[in-house]
């Protein structure tokens, strides 16, 4: 079967230093005209495009759904599911349903294993990350501060403790959220709680 789509995907520890690669596609067959489009050819592809957009919005809201079963932690969870969607073998996913009132934070802490990148960050119901252009939705690491002993401790809260690692929840109060280790041999799964902001 003819390839129909290419996915890339580009890491960056620390993306307003880093030179983001660039990439071309050139076609080296086929005719130097396209011929003209028939009603045929829209008709598959707006069929094709909708039956793309409703796998992924039920992929992801039944993978959301399935997280929710175990609020505020990060489940084991068969691989083969994420790589089935698009993820990359040699990347482990970690992922959780968070919910937390205003004056709560989510406490995450895990040691990252050896590994060429890692990350953490929160996204919503649909599995979208949160406006990184403009909040601290994200650490990893390079960014992330660490304890004495390597590991770490991310905080998940609507404003800032001060603690270091925070993550801003950006109004929302509930939604989901992602760890990735790249490259790593060992997978360790963070223990997470629910604290009073207050108490941190």
């Amino acid at each position: 079967a003819a390839t129909s789509i290419i996915i890339i995907r580009q890491s960056a520890l620390d993306r307003f230093n880093e030179t983001p690669g660039t990439f071309k596609i050139e076609r080296i067959g086929g005719p130097a005209v396209p011929a003209p489009l028939s009603g045929e050819t829209i008709s598959k592809g707006l069929a094709t495009s909708a039956q793309f957009v409703s796998g992924i919005a039920t992929t992801f809201a039944d993978w959301t759904r399935l997280f929710a079963q175990h609020p505020n932690a990060f489940p084991a969870i068969d691989q083969s599911m994420f790589q089935k969607g698009g993820g990359a073998k040699d990347i482990y996913y970690a992922h959780a349903y968070w919910k937390i009132a205003p004056d709560e934070a989510w406490v995450i802490e895990v040691t990252p294993p050896e590994c060429y990148y890692w990350n953490f960050q929160l996204d919503n119901w649909w599995m979208e990350s949160l406006d990184y252009r403009f909040r601290q939705i994200t650490v990893n690491k390079h960014s992330a501060r660490y304890e004495a002993d390597g590991s770490i401790r991310i905080i998940c809260a609507a404003s800032d403790p001060g603690t270091g690692n925070w993550i801003d929840t950006s109004g929302h109060t509930e939604g989901t959220a992602l760890l990735r280790w790249a490259g790593a041999t060992e997978h360790p799964l963070p223990a997470a709680r629910i604290v009073k902001l207050k108490d941190l």
